[in-house]
C-alpha cells in the first residue's frame, strides 16, 4: 500500500509537473501569439500603408500617362505644323530665289541699257563738241552772253561787234574820260602811213577819225553777219538726233 501510494504521489508529483510545464508552455505559446498578432497588426498596416502608395503611385503613373498622351498628341500636332511650316519655307525660298533670278536678270538688261544709253549720251556729247568747234563756237557756245556790250563781266561771251562773237573778257580795264582827252590832245594833226602799194597818204586827224569809224562798222557788220550764220548753224545742228547726220552735218 504504501509503495503504491508513493508510485501515486510521484505521478501526482509528476502530473503537476506536467501540468506546470504545460501551462509555462501555454503562457509562452499565448505570449507567442500575442507577439504574433502584434507583427501580424503591424504587417497589416505596413500593407495597407504600401497598399495607399501603390494606390497614389498609381493614380500618379496614370495621371503621367494622360498627360504623356496628351504630349504625345500635341508633339505630334506641332510636328505637323511644323513640317508644313518646313513646306511653306521651302515654298517661300523657292519663291524667293526666283524672284532673286528675275531681279538679276532685269538688272543686268537695265546696266546694259544704261550702259547704252551712257555711250549714246557720251557720243552725243562729242559730237556736240566737234560741232561747236567747226563752227568756230568752241566753248563760247556754254558761256553766258554779256548783258549789253558794256558789260564786263569775266568769263562771258562778248556780244557781236568789234572784239567778234565768241571773244570773252578775262580781265577788266578801266579808264577815264579825262585821259583820253589828254591822249587827244597831245595827238598829231596829221598822220603818215602806208598803203596797198606802200605810198605815203597823209591824213588829218578828221579822216583817220572817218576812217576808224568806217572799219569799225565794216567790222560790226561783218560780225553781225558771222554771228548770224553761226546762229543759223547751232539752231539747225541742235535739231538733230542722229550721230551720224550730226557727223555729215555742213558747218561750212
Amino acid at each position: 500500500m504504501v509503495a503504491q501510494a508513493q508510485q501515486s504521489a510521484e505521478a501526482a508529483a509528476k502530473s503537476e509537473q506536467n501540468a506546470k510545464s504545460h501551462a509555462d508552455n501555454a503562457a509562452g505559446s499565448a505570449q507567442q501569439t500575442a507577439q504574433d498578432v502584434t507583427a501580424t497588426e503591424t504587417a497589416r498596416d505596413d500593407a495597407e500603408r504600401f497598399a495607399e502608395n501603390a494606390r497614389q503611385d498609381a493614380v500618379a503613373t496614370a495621371e503621367d500617362r494622360k498627360a504623356t498622351a496628351e504630349d504625345v498628341t500635341s508633339t505630334g500636332a506641332n510636328a505637323a505644323a511644323a513640317g508644313q511650316s518646313a513646306q511653306d519655307a521651302a515654298g517661300y525660298a523657292r519663291a524667293a530665289e526666283q524672284a532673286k533670278t528675275d531681279i538679276d536678270i532685269t538688272l543686268a538688261g537695265t546696266l546694259k541699257t544704261v550702259n547704252h544709253l551712257s555711250e549714246i549720251a557720251a557720243a552725243g556729247q562729242n559730237a556736240q563738241q566737234e560741232s561747236r568747234y567747226n563752227l568756230g563756237l568752241k566753248d563760247a557756245a556754254t558761256m553766258d552772253v554779256q548783258s549789253s556790250i558794256y558789260d564786263r563781266t569775266e568769263g562771258r561771251v562778248a556780244m557781236p561787234g568789234a572784239f567778234g562773237y565768241g571773244a570773252f573778257f578775262r580781265t577788266i580795264k578801266m579808264f577815264s574820260a579825262d585821259t583820253v582827252a589828254a591822249k587827244a590832245e597831245n595827238a598829231r594833226d596829221v598822220f603818215v602811213w602806208g598803203d596797198a602799194s606802200n605810198q605815203q597818204v597823209h591824213m588829218t586827224m578828221a579822216q583817220a577819225g572817218e576812217l576808224v569809224a568806217a572799219m569799225a562798222q565794216a567790222q560790226v557788220d561783218r560780225n553781225d553777219e558771222i554771228y548770224r550764220r553761226q546762229r543759223e548753224k547751232k539752231e539747225a545742228l541742235d535739231t538733230l538726233e542722229d550721230l551720224d547726220v550730226i557727223r555729215a552735218f555742213n558747218v561750212e
